[in-house]
């Protein structure tokens, strides 16, 4: 029997990700710094912080840069063209407020950071669906370490392996194991292989919804 239900963001609730890459690499190139390719970004970036991704990023470029300044930049440059490159994941959107009309408590957590949530949260009006959100400004460790879920769930005051997660991600995945939690993953690439665990879904439906109610233990309406 789960009792909450925990939302990753980026790929779940929001197109976000190419609008990260274009803005990290927008700030990398304006502090002269090496770019990732799109193989590159899914290897290190993808579904982690951002300060996890840009720490790997400079090892394995052997360069030295101030990844505070580059986040700080990188984050100016996401909240001018939020309008522009961001767009919705509809079914997801869907999900968590028809899964908040049922009365079931969702928590966002996201390895975005806190203005970067906020900034989204506001945009696409879903501030008043989640209870609570953490992000990796709060969170100490980011995905696919299981913090950040345990973290969630404990602000729900639930035990994460009475939580049901909303991943896209490898390293989400990874961290909703981690943490004791049953994981539905949607796949955006159409590269289900990717998961192992799981077989991913592949759109945030009424079937995820009726699935989810079922294993609440509560009626579909």
């Amino acid at each position: 029997m789960i009792e909450a239900v925990l939302f990753d963001m980026d790929g779940v609730l929001v197109d976000s990700e190419p609008a990260h890459l274009e803005v990290t690499r927008e700030s990398l190139r304006s502090f002269g710094l090496p770019l990732p390719d799109d193989e590159a970004w899914e290897a290190v970036f993808f579904g982690r912080p951002d300060r996890d991704g840009l720490g790997e990023w400079f090892l394995l470029q052997h360069v030295s840069a101030s990844i505070e300044l580059v986040m700080a930049d990188k984050l100016a440059r996401f909240e001018a063209r939020l309008a522009e490159l961001v767009t919705a994941f509809e079914d997801g959107q869907w999900l968590a407020r028809e899964l908040h009309r049922h009365g079931l408590p969702l928590a966002l957590v996201t390895g975005a950071r806190r203005d970067e949530a906020n900034l989204v949260l506001s945009r696409f009006e879903l501030g008043d669906i989640f209870a609570v959100s953490i992000s990796s400004d709060e969170s100490i460790a980011g995905k696919p370490s299981p913090i950040p879920y345990l973290m969630g769930a404990e602000a729900l005051g639930i035990e994460a392996s009475d939580c049901v997660v909303i991943e896209d991600a490898v390293p989400g995945l990874r961290a909703a194991e981690a943490a004791g939690a049953t994981a539905i993953v949607v796949d955006r690439l159409d590269r289900p292989e990717r998961f192992v665990t799981v077989e991913p879904v592949t759109s945030l439906d009424g079937q995820v919804l009726a699935t989810i109610l079922d294993l609440a233990g509560l009626p579909s309406r």
